[in-house]
């Protein structure tokens, strides 16, 4: 049985995966196994922005079908196709790949002819 205490930081959510599964981890499944997303803003509440409540809450809904979907039917066998709409949200594992492309594209097209590398460095909080 693990008990957990989300009052002291720094917070550890236990994610649980299957490994015997062939499900991809992504960042929805983060979000919503063990319940980590509620837990995570019940100890939040008051340091979360409604901006980072809503690409969450965008994400966890991405391709449901409350958020609507486009029916293609094949006239050939008669095959229907349902394809559920997209988040768009940022932290999207792929809605936000989609973002991210296309802001690489726009930096490459705006960068010099020459060679370069992106690199994202990091300064740890206590710092």
């Amino acid at each position: 049985m693990h008990t957990h205490s989300y009052q002291d930081p720094p917070y550890v959510y236990p994610v649980y995966l299957d490994i015997l599964t062939d499900t991809p981890l992504t960042v929805r499944h983060i979000f919503e196994d063990n319940h980590n997303w509620g837990a995570f803003r019940i100890a939040e509440k008051d340091n979360l922005r409604d901006v980072e409540i809503n690409e969450v809450n965008k994400m966890l809904s991405c391709k449901d079908e409350s958020r609507g979907f486009f029916t293609y039917l094949c006239e050939r066998c008669g095959t229907l196709l349902k394809v559920h709409f997209g988040c768009n949200s940022r932290i999207c594992s792929s809605c936000g790949k989609n973002h991210t492309d296309k802001w690489a594209r726009s930096l490459q097209n705006a960068l010099w002819g020459i060679p370069h590398r992106h690199v994202a460095l990091t300064i740890p909080e206590a710092l």
